[in-house]
């Protein structure tokens, strides 16, 4: 699993945790390629865990962080 992190030009930032699965434009990126994919800051992102599903927007976004969770 994996926590994703977005960081915009206001300076806020959005945290998801557990995700298991990533959605960019119609292209599903599996638990095992997330770290390998790369990721835009101009498409918006669906991430998916046990417990969530999100839609995440890109507007204003500056980056993009993904980190393995132990």
């Amino acid at each position: 699993m994996y926590t994703f992190s977005f960081y915009y030009s206001d300076g806020s930032a959005r945290h998801y945790e557990h995700i298991t699965t990533a959605k960019v434009g119609n292209e599903v990126i599996s638990e095992k390629e997330i770290l390998t994919y790369d990721f835009w800051a101009n498409q918006r992102i669906f991430l998916k865990s046990d417990t969530g599903n999100y839609t995440v927007s890109t507007n204003d976004l500056r980056s993009i962080e993904v980190e393995k969770e132990s």
